[in-house]
Order: C-alpha cells, then structure tokens, then sequence
C-alpha cells in the first residue's frame, strides 16, 4: 500500500508540475511577444520618398506662372526643403523652398524654337522640424536628388 500511496502522490505532484510548466511557459510567450512588439522600429519614421517631374507647358508662359509641385513625401516629424542645383537655360525655373512648387522665373526662356524643353536637378533636404516658426534652421536629415523635365508646346506666333 505504501507503494501505491507513493506512485499516486508523485503522478499527481507530476500533474502539478506540468500544469505549472504550462502555465509558466504562457506567460513567458505572452511577455516575449509585448517586448518584441514595443522593439518594433516604426518604419513611418524612415519615409521619404521623392519622384522626378515632368511637365509639358505652352511656351511663352507669364512671368511666376505655376508649372507644378514636385511629388514628395515625408514622416510628419519631418519638414522638406528644395532648393535647384542647375537648370539648363540657366535661370529659366524658380522653386518655392517650402512646398516644392515649381514657377516660370524668366518667361523669355520659355521659347519652343530655342529651349524646346527645359531641365533643373532639385535637391530634395529632409530636415528635422523647425521649432522657431520660420526660417531653414532645421538639422538636414537626408537628400535626395531627382530631376525636372519641363517640355514645350509651340505656340503660333
């Protein structure tokens, strides 16, 4: 009988065991997956996409006529600034520093039979916010550099 007392007590204490096993093993599981997931890098931080312009325009064009904005995207803890690097004819595209847009600078260079199309490479910054209010004081983040394409149509004169 004593041996029997004994094999009953250990299967049952082995019950406990395994259900304590079991329940250990959840929780560990459980708290793995809520670190894991709090280490997750939120991968929005790293947008920053910019795609090369292409327009076609009348040639003639007014003087700060609106040609396009350039297409670009940035998480919203970012700003994006663009600035030109070269234009070819040379002073022909002006371009807001804040919004990407793209104007006619020098109308007179806007002729089919001379600048049938026109080019500008544009540095695209992504800078860290500006807290001033105003102004390009943020810590430059990353560049990016596309190119615009401005093609005429001619026009009878």
């Amino acid at each position: 009988m004593q041996c029997f007392f004994c094999l009953n007590f250990c299967i049952f204490d082995k019950k406990i065991v395994m259900k304590s096993l079991k329940k250990n093993l959840l929780s560990s599981f459980v708290l793995v997956l809520f670190f894991a997931s709090c280490s997750v890098k939120d991968e929005s931080a790293n947008l920053f996409s910019v795609q090369n312009f292409t327009a076609t325009i009348s040639e003639n064009p007014n003087s700060d006529q609106v040609i396009g904005n350039i297409q670009a995207a940035v998480y919203a803890a970012y700003e994006l600034r663009f600035s030109i690097t070269s234009q070819s004819p040379e002073n022909a595209i002006g371009i807001s520093q804040q919004s990407g847009q793209l104007t006619v600078n020098d109308p007179g260079l806007f002729d089919f039979e001379t600048h049938p199309v026109l080019t500008a490479t544009i540095k695209v910054d992504k800078v860290k916010s500006s807290t001033s209010g105003g102004g390009f004081d943020g810590e430059i983040l990353d560049t990016k550099t596309i190119t615009a394409t401005v093609n005429l149509t001619d026009v009878d004169e």
